[in-house]
């Protein structure tokens, strides 16, 4: 294997205008650079050989004038059909897809754990745990409600549909159909995250974060309105019948 060879080019970038999110401006803005330092290196293994560069940069925000320290990187074994083999790192982190908690009532400290862990993936982008959290909050909330089982629909070899018990997550949804925890629309858009989380966890396929986004905002809504509503509910007739 031949050594690792590393050149370095001083100001290598400087003065140029890169567009990347502002944390401060919480948006999408042009970026000059005011110092640079591209590193480029080259390692044969064999005969396979790869090369790269990192060029380390220190940006200015011209909306907002704050400094940002970014990594625009390539490696030529990161190109395929959909890249290039470049992609960038920014310090502190870019908060362009941050997703806040949010704050519910009455969740059971199991699943509220789970919950929190699972935005704490999607904001580090790590899309594949989240996903797999995302699961877990359904499993969770079937286990709280102790649903174990529920009908599935399924197809025998002459074309003939019937049905059977699961206690499979697909059959759990169903069961909190069955027994009138959630609407029929509900469970329909939760086989949806069943399918997501299972092509993530059992076909190690990683779904994009708009994806995440709008599957978290369904169990967000799921929660709600199994957990905050029926307690909301309550404090609104104990405040009628005092009042009467």
């Amino acid at each position: 294997m031949d050594a690792l060879k590393i050149q370095e080019t001083d100001s290598f970038s400087v003065g140029n205008t890169i567009k990347c999110y502002c944390n401060k401006c919480r948006n999408d803005l042009n970026h000059t650079v005011i110092k640079s330092i591209k590193e480029e290196w080259k390692e044969n293994v064999f005969e396979y050989g790869a090369d790269g560069y990192t060029d380390y940069q220190i940006i200015k925000c011209t909306g907002c004038d704050s400094f940002t320290f970014r990594e625009s990187k390539y490696h030529s074994e990161y190109r395929d059909i959909e890249s290039d083999g470049t992609y960038e790192l920014l310090y502190p982190e870019s908060s362009a897809n941050f997703r806040d908690e949010m704050n519910f009532d009455d969740l059971p400290y199991n699943l509220e754990t789970i919950y929190r862990e699972t935005i704490i993936c999607f904001n580090k982008n790590l899309k594949t745990l989240c996903a797999a959290g995302i699961r877990s909050i359904l499993e969770g909330i079937c286990r709280d409600r102790k649903i174990r089982k529920g009908h599935i629909e399924y197809k025998e070899k002459n074309g003939i549909v019937k049905s059977k018990y699961s206690s499979n997550l697909d059959g759990k949804i169903n069961g909190l159909v069955e027994n009138e925890i959630i609407t029929k629309g509900q469970a329909q858009a939760l086989h949806e995250l069943r399918f997501l989380g299972n092509k993530a966890v059992h076909e190690l396929d990683s779904p994009s974060l708009k994806d995440l986004s709008i599957a978290l905002e369904i169990i967000e809504h799921i929660i709600i309105d199994i957990y905050d509503l029926p307690l909301k509910s309550k404090k609104l007739e104990r405040r009628r019948a005092k009042s009467t």
